[in-house]
């Protein structure tokens, strides 16, 4: 992974002859400047959204691949404590 932006930028934009192949792997930790872009969004959704529709949105968009628990459910496992308290 890259250590900043700047490090991603610049691997980026080589030269199409020095482009590496890309690797599989396990995604990477935390969240994404395109996840944080969105969250920091203000943009209005085209209708009105109960609580419930939002913590959907941003669950879904924070877990893509996961089951959307109910927000009124404790969700509070080891590996959520973890993400928190980083």
């Amino acid at each position: 992974m890259f250590k900043d932006n700047g490090a991603l930028d610049s691997h980026v934009s080589v030269a199409r002859e020095d482009i590496c192949e890309a690797r599989p792997g396990p995604p990477p930790e935390g969240m994404t400047p395109e996840q944080e872009k969105q969250l920091r969004s203000r943009k209005r959704p085209a209708r009105i959204q109960s609580e419930e529709d939002k913590w959907c949105n941003i669950y879904s968009l924070l877990f893509p691949n996961e089951t959307i628990p109910s927000p009124c459910e404790s969700i509070l496992t080891p590996k959520v404590l973890e993400l928190v308290d980083n």
